[in-house]
């Protein structure tokens, strides 16, 4: 399916948001013992 919907997207000019086509797993977890955390920012917070 997300292949379709990529095709779908280059054949109508839909690609002027930077989305790249999925590539299976995911990357957005962090190594252990690498980049600590830092505090969030108060005025993001409510």
């Amino acid at each position: 399916m997300n292949k379709r919907l990529f095709a779908i997207l280059g054949e109508t000019n839909g690609m002027y948001i930077p989305l790249y086509p999925d590539r299976g797993r995911q990357q957005n977890l962090r190594p252990k013992g690498r980049n600590r955390p830092v505090p969030f920012p108060d005025e993001l917070t409510k």
